[in-house]
């Protein structure tokens, strides 16, 4: 098992790979021609792999953060969560400036932690039609 320090820790090594795919769009001369050009297709996994990452963080948060209450080895669905980040990005942009977004960086992994548990413990667990979290 991880416990939430360590879902805090790489979250934070998180920005060591946006730094990463900085430098990719660099030599990728940021433009997409196609997905069937190789430069395009490359960026294209990249991205990808990136979006995985993130949503693994998520699942894990949210698994910390409910692990009390649910019956052992019970784990959050990665499509739901995908569903309501989706769902509620554009209200987070309104709520949370996107110069507060920084912040995080700074954050040392105990208190990233206890965000992430925090956080992680809002989502609705029950699933109302086409929503939720559970398998």
């Amino acid at each position: 098992t991880i416990d939430a320090r360590q879902i805090a820790e790489l979250y934070r090594r998180r920005w060591r790979i946006e730094g990463m795919f900085q430098r990719l769009e660099s030599v990728l001369q940021s433009e997409i021609r196609s997905l069937g050009h190789p430069r395009a297709a490359l960026l294209g996994f990249a991205v990808a792999v990136l979006a995985y990452n993130l949503l693994a963080v998520l699942k894990r948060s949210v698994e910390q953060a409910h692990r009390e209450r649910l019956p052992e080895g019970w784990e959050a669905s990665p499509y739901h969560l995908a569903v309501q980040v989706r769902s509620r990005y554009e209200g987070m942009l309104v709520a949370l400036a996107v110069e507060h977004w920084p912040a995080w960086a700074d954050d040392s992994a105990n208190t990233l932690a206890q965000r992430l548990c925090r956080d992680g413990s809002r989502p609705c667990l029950h699933r109302p039609p086409h929503q939720g979290l559970e398998k």
